[in-house]
């Protein structure tokens, strides 16, 4: 009969396990007031840096805040270490939407885990769209240190005037469960 208890509350213990919270990433104070047009060679990217507590992580969506509907451009999600942009990870094909709308992109597809240091998101148009499309972007800047441009996709340049309405949607703490308070303490879990 012990056997059976025990077992039964090991049982009760994995059916209520609880993985990670979503978290959205952004470098901005959200107060997203001037459009900035990027040519078909200035490509704005994003650095994002979680804390060490939520990793691994499990990126789920990318959000841009677009100033015109229609535009095919491409999403691309980079590892980094420190503030240094690495290789391309996954590239996603999407149409912008414009705002009060996010353009948002699945990139949960592509299955990419962060399991320590930084990742980084950048976009850029897949024609000769000139000035379009803008993007709604946070200004003056006050997050130094993320926002980034690159002509090649090779050399970024860092900026600082505006903050950029590249966001991220992630699960921390990816593969790990939380047991519940009611057990007496709370125990982390790999599953």
């Amino acid at each position: 009969m012990k056997g059976i208890a025990g077992l039964l509350i090991a049982l009760g213990v994995a059916t209520s396990l609880a993985s990670g919270e979503d978290v959205r990433f952004y470098y901005s104070r959200q107060r997203y007031n001037v459009e900035m047009g990027f040519r078909e060679t200035l490509h704005p990217g994003t650095l994002f840096t979680p804390t060490a507590g939520q990793y691994p992580l499990f990126l789920k969506r990318a959000h841009i805040y677009f100033g015109d509907r229609g535009y095919p451009m491409e999403v691309k999600v980079w590892s980094a270490v420190g503030s240094v942009v690495g290789s391309v990870l996954a590239t996603f094909p999407v149409t912008t939407e414009m705002y009060p709308t996010w353009t948002d992109v699945d990139i949960g597809a592509a299955r990419l885990v962060v399991a320590a240091d930084n990742f980084f998101i950048s976009t850029n148009d897949r024609g000769a769209c000139d000035m379009r499309p803008v993007m709604v972007c946070d200004f003056p800047g006050v997050y130094g240190g993320h926002h980034f441009i690159s002509a090649d996709d090779v050399t970024w340049q860092l900026q600082t005037i505006y903050d950029f309405s590249i966001e991220c949607t992630a699960a921390t703490n990816y593969g790990f469960a939380v047991a519940p308070a009611s057990l007496g303490r709370v125990k982390t879990l790999f599953r």
